[in-house]
């Protein structure tokens, strides 16, 4: 394949959602692997090529544990809105039922609970809608006139009394 075919794939604001199989696992290797001059190169790990790019993810220790779902969530974030977020973290749950790292509470035999990694929760606080708020709108005080700085960000509840209780907040943080 071309050069230019492999750049599309590497093109940055281009989404291969994490379900897309193949191409999935051909961006993942793109995100990581230097240098590549074609589709069949990169599948070469240590001089053994590999049928697949989910194997050639495999032999490169990608897909151990839930690596590949935490770099979809990671880079993801980094220019999703909040619905496309939540999109794929809806994914990861209904997918990757084996990949997820699960948790038992005490007294429970089964493994049912999702453990989120540290680096994507909020951390603990008094006031929850604060954390939460800063958290998703750093520097609110400065940029909420900035129609963009909003229309990138948003704040998934699960019940609309929540939603009034941000909405709540968020009111009484911004001047005027």
């Amino acid at each position: 394949m071309a050069n230019e075919e492999i750049w599309k794939m590497y093109r940055p604001d281009v989404y291969v959602h994490s379900t897309s199989g193949e191409r999935f696992y051909l961006r993942m290797l793109l995100n990581i692997v230097k240098g590549v001059q074609s589709f069949e190169k990169i599948r070469i790990v240590n001089g053994v090529t590999y049928e697949t790019y989910k194997a050639t993810c495999y032999a490169l220790g990608l897909l151990d544990e839930d690596k590949e779902w935490h770099e979809a969530i990671v880079s993801t974030s980094q220019w999703s809105t909040g619905s496309q977020l939540h999109q794929l973290f809806v994914t990861c749950l209904l997918f990757c039922d084996e990949k997820l790292p699960t948790v038992s509470l005490e007294g429970e035999e089964d493994s049912c609970w999702i453990k989120i990694p540290d680096d994507l929760l909020i951390p603990d606080s008094v006031d929850h809608v604060a954390s939460i708020v800063s958290s998703t709108y750093p520097d609110l005080i400065n940029k909420y006139k900035d129609p963009n700085y909003l229309r990138n960000r948003g704040i998934l509840t699960p019940t609309n009394q929540t939603v009034d209780e941000i909405n709540s907040y968020v009111l009484n943080v911004i001047p005027g």
